[in-house]
């Protein structure tokens, strides 16, 4: 795993075993594929008018889903590939991104990075939700994306890298996220949806 490209994934791999890592290493050569094929596919065309998320108002959807199924194989692959080519051509048109769903694919972010900002005596830090299309937005960092339940009591936590990465599970809902220091690249985030049931 190059550490130096994927911090993410090389913490993720600790979870699992050596082949793991492998796979990873595979999965993010594969990721970086689909990024070029996502920028291939057809122009996605706006509708008028306003409301979230963004991917309901594109009138060229089902050719856009159809054309990615085509090249994927997989209609998983396809909503993904959509769904960032929408975000890299009409993110300037998104509605303001509130709560746990994205504002451009409707889904719900597996990601939070945590910015350290100064608050002069203390510093502390802002939680980003990371989609996989690539939306990034605000979030309340002990709230569950998945059913709402708020508090870090609600939470069960484990460790990766202390500071770093760390896997949280709601125990309301079971709902997943990976939180981490490092400013994910988008394969990363991408294969963090993926490994994470997304």
């Amino acid at each position: 795993m190059n550490a130096l490209r994927y911090p993410l994934l090389r913490g993720l791999a600790k979870l699992c075993s050596d082949s793991c890592s492998e796979d990873l290493e595979s999965l993010a050569r594969e990721a970086e594929e689909l990024e070029s094929l996502a920028s291939k596919l057809p122009q996605p065309r706006l509708e008028p008018g306003g409301g979230a998320p963004l991917a309901s108002r594109v009138s060229n959807l089902d050719e856009l889903l159809s054309v990615a199924g085509e090249v994927t194989g997989s209609m998983e692959l396809a909503r993904y590939l959509v769904a960032r080519r929408i975000y890299l051509d009409l993110r300037a048109h998104a509605p303001r991104p509130k709560g746990a769903r994205c504002s451009v694919c409707g889904s719900t972010p597996r990601l939070i990075t945590l910015s350290r900002v100064n608050q002069g005596i203390f510093d502390g830090y802002t939680p980003t939700a990371r989609c996989a299309c690539g939306m990034e937005w605000r979030v309340d960092e002990w709230e569950c994306p998945s059913c709402g339940s708020r508090g870090r009591g609600f939470f069960n936590i484990y460790i990766v890298q202390p500071g770093v990465l760390e896997v949280r599970e709601c125990r309301s809902c079971g709902y997943r996220l990976v939180v981490t220091s490092v400013r994910p690249r988008q394969v990363e985030v991408l294969l963090v949806t993926m490994l994470l049931g997304g």
